[in-house]
């Protein structure tokens, strides 16, 4: 007969490798928050997975199990006082402002450093595991410059094809109609020179293979 998981311990044990700095520690607190949403039929146990999924500031993780019905929706309101300013107080800590939208947008510990330093580098290296949002938080960046500065052309380099045609896909998807911004996957010289003489603002999307003219 399966034995049921000690929740309780494990949620305490996830809530205590959440506070440290180490990626193998975090990675175990969540693989903890996630199992108590997708495995546990206790609301109370999945509502504290999403409670831990807050303290890794994984907060587009806690939205994704609520649309996918993993998850009821308003878990704060189901909180109690403490933990909901708690959970607030997190939430404005872990946001960025997009400066071309005046939007915030609620990111982790990665996504934060990220933001606040790719304006002081010219180049910048970052690493971080798998579903950590560095695709969704560069491609964001990317959008926020463009649209903010005097940026004419930005080129985003994919290791596939297929890759390059899902990246253009959220471009498009992020922008929206009448963006004034051209997203294209091929480097196009024509295309280059009319960005570069004060035409519309595109992006240039592009596998390793192919070499466009562009700064």
């Amino acid at each position: 007969m399966p034995v049921s998981p000690a929740w309780p311990r494990l949620l305490l044990a996830g809530s205590i490798l959440a506070r440290s700095d180490q990626r193998a520690y975090q990675d175990a607190a969540l693989r903890i928050a996630t199992a108590a949403i997708t495995l546990s039929a206790s609301e109370t146990i999945k509502d504290s997975g999403a409670v831990l999924l807050g303290q890794l500031s994984n907060f587009r993780a806690v939205a994704l199990a609520t649309e996918r019905g993993l998850l009821t929706a308003d878990v704060d309101g189901r909180l109690g006082m403490a933990l909901r300013i708690e959970a607030q107080r997190r939430q404005m800590d872990q946001s960025i402002l997009v400066q071309s939208s005046g939007r915030w947008i609620q990111v982790n510990d990665f996504q934060q450093r990220f933001w606040s330093q790719a304006d002081n580098y010219q180049w910048l290296s970052a690493s971080a595991p798998t579903a950590s949002g560095k695709t969704f938080l560069v491609l964001q960046w990317l959008i926020d410059q463009i649209r903010s500065s005097e940026m004419r052309v930005a080129v985003y380099l994919a290791p596939t094809r297929a890759l390059v045609a899902e990246i253009e896909a959220n471009l498009v998807s992020l922008l929206g109609a009448r963006s004034g911004i051209e997203v294209f996957s091929l480097p196009i010289r024509e295309k280059h020179d009319k960005a570069q003489e004060g035409g519309p603002t595109r992006y240039l999307c592009s596998d390793p293979g192919a070499h466009a003219p562009a700064r």
